[in-house]
């Protein structure tokens, strides 16, 4: 089984259905050993890189980044007259 870290800031911190963390957690259940690392409100500069060690340490397999974005339900609506 591989280790699958998610390190991030506020994405990777939401929790419950609006989360991507907590959905994939329910996708896979016991497949997969997943955990996550965040700093909610936070740029990879400070938080991120100050930090990585913490991810190394745990030896993972597979890392994610998430730094810098924004939450999916800004970009919900399109306005169909412009595309």
């Amino acid at each position: 089984m591989k280790k699958i870290i998610f390190f991030g800031a506020s994405v990777t911190h939401q929790k419950g259905t609006s989360g991507y963390f907590d959905n994939l957690s329910l996708l896979v259940g016991k497949d997969a050993d997943l955990s996550r690392i965040t700093f909610p409100s936070s740029e990879f500069c400070n938080a991120g890189f100050y930090n990585i060690d913490t991810v190394v340490s745990l030896k993972p397999d597979i890392v994610f980044l998430e730094w810098s974005t924004t939450g999916e339900k800004i970009y919900d609506e399109i306005d169909s007259d412009i595309y």
